[in-house]
């Protein structure tokens, strides 16, 4: 079997646990039940803001990896970002975030000491937007609340 065919079937089989693993636990009659009152309208635009989402991340990491090296393919930067977030669900101790370094030296040559750095970056500019979001919504609330 090839080697991409293997990571493929992993990835399925993995996807299927978490799937049985969430039926188990929801109860099949919960989940019928809520697809069916879900909103395909709310569905659709939150599909397309998270595939922003990934993908203004993926630009991102290509952006503070420029200075390591220039025109890091779109596609591993995105693709790693995925697979990092991916690895943090499933696995415990942000091992995505090791995935992701690794894989990057892997596929673009980069060594894990630069691009660690650069997750460590994205990691205080998550913090950071993450306070300033929540200083917006107390100023808010202050506001509408006097």
């Amino acid at each position: 079997m090839k080697k991409r065919s293997l990571k493929f079937l992993m990835a399925l089989i993995i996807g299927l646990i978490i799937l049985l693993l969430m039926v188990r636990y929801i109860g099949i009659a919960n989940l019928y039940e809520s697809i069916k009152s879900a909103n395909i309208v709310w569905i659709i635009i939150s599909i397309i803001f998270i595939i922003f989402i990934h993908v203004f991340r993926g630009f991102r990491w290509r952006c503070l990896l420029s200075p390591f090296k220039k025109n890091v393919s779109v596609w591993n930067s995105f693709s790693l970002v995925l697979i990092g977030y991916y690895a943090n669900i499933i696995m415990p101790f942000r091992f995505g975030e090791i995935a992701r370094v690794y894989l990057l030296k892997k596929k673009e040559g980069i060594p894990i000491s630069k691009s660690s750095s650069t997750i460590f970056v994205i990691a205080l500019l998550d913090a950071l937007s993450t306070v300033m979001v929540g200083m917006f919504v107390l100023l808010g609330l202050f506001i509408l609340g006097s």
